[in-house]
């Protein structure tokens, strides 16, 4: 252990295959960028407002949970996404037309997902970016805390005309989603037309070319 990958192997005979594939499709993949229009806002600051190392924490867990099934849910639906870290996105953050550049990336949407705590960085960015007609998502419960103390900043930015505020389920997000930032690609079921959940895709921009896989 590990297991050798050389001639002692009975199968090494036949393992170009499997490696001639695997060439061609890092070639592929490595070409041209990801397509990922979407940036959710990473709960981590209000992960540490909810723990406590002194006893179990089930909102902890609850928030936990509720976040996995957002990533989840973007999952099914083929909308790929990055997840917003709140110190690069301080650091690294602009506005530039509608999108929210961060570094190199820019997203046309930004979801924030249902979480304790903003920082106050992240809210003057988000702030700027619906002000410039970027499309800001909030889902239900809103942020109730800036930088840690309870704060109406943030509801008051979800509330702005213009900010959409939806619930954190699936089929919340596929309406939202399809009616404002349609899907270039879709892989749907045959049996019910709809979006292949369990199915991953990524889609790639290469020059005029795309390469989905």
């Amino acid at each position: 252990y590990p297991p050798s990958y050389n001639y002692q192997t009975p199968w090494w005979r036949h393992y170009r295959f499997i490696a001639d594939y695997q060439a061609r499709l890092t070639y592929a993949l490595m070409q041209g960028k990801a397509v990922r229009d979407i940036l959710l806002v990473h709960p981590l600051s209000s992960a540490w407002m909810r723990y406590d190392p002194s006893a179990p924490n089930r909102d902890l867990g609850d928030m936990d949970a509720g976040f996995k099934q957002v990533m989840q849910n973007l999952l099914d639906l083929h909308r790929d996404f990055d997840l917003g870290d709140e110190w690069l996105m301080a650091e690294h953050g602009a506005v530039e037309g509608r999108e929210l550049a961060v570094g190199q990336c820019r997203y046309k949407a930004v979801i924030v997902p249902p979480m304790t705590n903003l920082e106050s960085p992240t809210v003057e960015l988000l702030e700027k970016f619906a002000a410039a007609g970027g499309l800001l998502i909030f889902m239900h419960p809103l942020p109730t805390c800036v930088d840690g103390a309870v704060s109406s900043r943030a509801r008051e930015l979800a509330m702005r005309e213009g900010v959409m505020r939806i619930g954190s389920s699936r089929k919340h997000t596929q309406e939202m989603l399809d009616a404002l930032l349609p899907a270039e690609v879709s892989l749907a079921s045959r049996e019910t037309g709809r979006e292949a959940s369990g199915v991953l895709l990524q889609l790639r921009r290469d020059g005029d070319r795309s390469v989905v896989f």
